[in-house]
């Protein structure tokens, strides 16, 4: 019994050392710890010529020691000089790195050529030829050993009540050997290897990390307890990082990536990471736009965007500003999104600009006169028509507003614009306008029809219509929705198991309807190339797993979370399509197509026009919904 407890009396002692230990190197500030890091070198520099003659001679010579009295205080003096004119007690302890090896190299050469340089100008002391030799060998490892010695009792001590997140790095690579290096410095994060398709580098060490075969991700999951995986791979395209993903994702384990490298220059740091999302998954490689299209056409032009405080208007804003335009007139019903638009702009790019170049306008498509004067204030050269209803739902509960706002609000807004003699006029569409079984996509759909009957009747204004279907992290899109459901534990709901939808990312988006606008000749229908479509219950399982949680099957129970099958909205479509009549023909950019499509006749559109009049007037939901249904079937 006594032993036991002298056991834990030691154990006590051990741990009351190690916290004092732990709170007076905490309590040191960047001074002192560069003075003991000093002091420590300036002894072990001195103690570097006694071993190094020892290591020579064979044994120690007090008399040859004794000659040898100057140089203990010369070599710990210039040594300190040296280092600090190098610059080696500006570097951290906790990210030593091959530069400060070369330093601590460089210096220990220069100071051991003050021994042959001494016993020149003293001929009573002897240096033996190999002394300085073995001097600059000792002196780099002793004073090497010191930092070796300072990291490790930082990471003991100073780390050892933090609880690091395990890792593997996917990609060994340049990249990920700098994330691998800045995060061995960062006590929440503790790198166990890296992952690598490379066979080439597989069973290596980088920075005494080894690789590893991304294929036996489950036994390294279970043998290091991974918690995560991080992405570090400089150039990297969606279809790359969805080949990962799919080796990695069915494992329940969150996968994150490092800013990219223009974020990293612009000065976000290495050690931002971020859950790779849906959107970097479903996202395309990069089509460069046609040269000088957008900028050369929009380069000193004033711009009117409607829905400007949309998830589509504000991205079109923010690439007319881009592109050199004189002004940007920014209009938008909604006074809370068009303030927090105006705060998003300022902050992004800079309230100087901003100042100079948008102007800000509360109002309604519907109201003619407020579009009147604002084309005629500021002299509009072109519009894009972003405004409109689309949430599905909320669309086919309102059919009323829909009419007033997709249809009528479009007629005012194109009317206008042929009035006021606007070079372009480009109607952002849905890809729900074809064969619409909605509310929101019939009314998009006579918008198009609207707008083409109008093109007939003018002769200075442009006008055509782009066709494309979501938009990721539109406030529309399903994505967000599924987001909420995984957050708060599921289920999530998805209509309809063979539901498909297309997707496109929002800056792509935006920069394809500024091309479309510009290669219009007049009443055509431009469709995006969405690429292939996505169903949506394999979207929510991988969105699921990427949040690194496990999808529960129907009948499942458990961890996890359940996708949940609720049947079909009123007036929602299996699937979206983007043609009306399959004449799409390709136009210069490799992403844009083009269709003319049939109208109806001035006298078709004007008699459905007056019905859908009637119903506005009379609040007729039923009716307008009716009518909207009839005719576009």
């Amino acid at each position: 019994m006594q032993i036991d407890n002298e056991n834990i009396g030691s154990e006590n002692e051990d741990q009351k050392f190690s916290t004092s230990l732990k709170l007076f190197i905490q309590k040191l500030n960047r001074n002192q710890k560069r003075i003991i890091l000093i002091v420590s070198d300036a002894v072990m520099l001195s103690a570097s010529l006694l071993i190094a003659m020892v290591l020579r001679l064979g044994d120690l010579d007090l008399a040859t020691a004794a000659r040898l009295d100057g140089l203990y205080l010369l070599l710990p003096v210039l040594g300190v000089i040296v280092f600090w004119l190098l610059g080696l007690y500006h570097f951290m302890i906790r990210s030593l790195s091959l530069q400060v090896t070369r330093v601590m190299a460089l210096g220990v050469l220069i100071i051991a050529l003050a021994l042959p340089a001494y016993a020149y100008f003293d001929p009573k002391v002897f240096i033996p030829r190999a002394v300085p030799i073995l001097y600059a060998l000792v002196a780099f490892l002793t004073v090497g050993a010191i930092r070796v010695a300072v990291r490790i009792l930082y990471d003991s001590l100073l780390l050892s009540n933090k609880k690091s997140a395990r890792l593997l790095i996917y990609g060994a690579g340049e990249m990920g050997r700098q994330t691998a290096s800045m995060l061995s410095t960062n006590p929440e994060h503790r790198v166990l290897g890296f992952l690598d398709d490379d066979p080439s580098l597989q069973g290596v060490k980088i920075r005494g990390l080894r690789v590893y075969n991304p294929k036996d991700i489950t036994k390294l999951k279970n043998r290091f307890q991974i918690e995560f995986v991080l992405l570090a791979m400089a150039r990297i395209s969606p279809a790359q990082k969805r080949a990962i993903v799919a080796q990695l994702v069915h494992e329940a384990l969150p996968i994150k990536s490092v800013p990219p490298l223009n974020e990293i220059l612009d000065g976000k740091p290495l050690g931002a990471l971020k859950e790779v999302s849906i959107e970097d998954l479903l996202g395309r490689d990069a089509v460069a736009p046609l040269p000088g299209l957008i900028n050369d056409n929009l380069n000193g032009k004033t711009v009117l965007v409607t829905g400007a405080a949309g998830s589509i208007g504000s991205e079109l804003c923010k690439k007319i500003i881009d592109a050199g335009s004189k002004r940007l007139i920014a209009y938008d019903h909604s006074e809370f999104g068009l303030y927090a638009f105006e705060r998003g702009l300022i902050a992004e790019i800079s309230k100087e600009i901003i100042d100079a170049k948008v102007v800000f306008r509360l109002g309604s498509v519907t109201d003619r006169t407020a579009i009147r004067r604002t084309l005629e204030e500021f002299g509009v050269d072109f519009v894009y028509h972003a405004a409109a209803y689309k949430h599905v739902p909320l669309v086919e509960e309102n059919p009323v507003e829909a009419v007033k706002n997709n249809i009528f609000g479009t007629k005012t807004v194109c009317e206008e614009a042929v009035r006021a003699k606007v070079k372009r006029f480009v109607l952002v569409s849905t890809d729900k306008a074809v064969r619409p079984t909605s509310v929101m996509g019939a009314s998009k759909r006579v918008a198009e029809l609207v707008v083409q009957n109008l093109q007939t009747k003018s002769n200075n204004t442009v006008i055509s219509m782009v066709r494309f279907g979501n938009v990721l992290g539109s406030s529309g899109s399903v994505i967000p929705l599924f987001k909420d459901q995984i957050s708060t534990g599921g289920p999530v709901t998805v209509t309809h198991p063979e539901v498909t939808r297309y997707f496109m990312t929002i800056s792509e988006a935006a920069q394809l309807v500024l091309q479309a606008g510009f290669l219009a000749e007049g009443g055509e229908v431009f469709l995006l190339d969405m690429g292939e479509p996505v169903k949506l219950i394999d979207l929510a399982e991988l969105m699921i797993e990427l949040s690194g949680h496990s999808v529960l099957k129907e009948g499942e129970s458990g961890e996890g979370i359940a996708i949940k099958i609720v049947g079909l909205r009123p007036g929602e479509k299996l699937y979206e399509e983007l043609l009306v009549d399959d004449n799409a023909v390709g136009t210069p950019h490799s992403k844009i197509m083009k269709a003319v499509e049939k109208k109806l006749s001035s006298k078709q559109l004007a008699e459905l026009m007056g019905e859908l009049e009637f119903c506005i007037k009379n609040l007729d939901n039923k009716k307008a919904a009716q009518v909207l249904t009839k005719e576009m079937r």
